[in-house]
C-alpha cells in the first residue's frame, strides 16, 4: 500500500514511517510543505493519506489542496 503521513512533527513522521515500513507498505511522509513536494509529487496516486490534524495551517491546507478524489473512494476524519 502507497501512504503518505503528513505531520509537522519531524520526530513522529519518522516513527510512523518506520513503523509502516516494518509492515511493508511503501510510505512518504512530509513534516513542512516544501518536504511534503517531494514526498507527494504532483499527480502520484496513493492508496491512503494520514493527515495530523495538530499540524500547522499552512500544511494542512497545502496537503488538502492536493487531494484529488477518484471513485471509489472511502474519505475518513477521525
Amino acid at each position: 500500500m502507497d501512504i503518505l503521513f503528513v505531520t509537522s512533527d519531524p520526530a513522529l513522521a519518522s516513527a510512523v514511517k518506520g513503523t509502516l515500513e516494518s509492515a511493508r507498505h511503501t510510505v512518504s511522509a512530509a513534516s513542512d510543505v516544501d518536504s511534503l513536494a517531494g514526498a507527494w509529487p504532483h499527480g502520484t496516486p496513493m492508496d491512503l493519506v494520514i493527515i495530523d490534524d495538530l499540524s500547522a495551517h499552512d500544511l494542512l491546507d497545502e496537503t488538502l489542496s492536493l487531494i484529488h478524489i477518484s471513485e471509489p473512494t472511502r474519505l475518513r476524519c477521525i
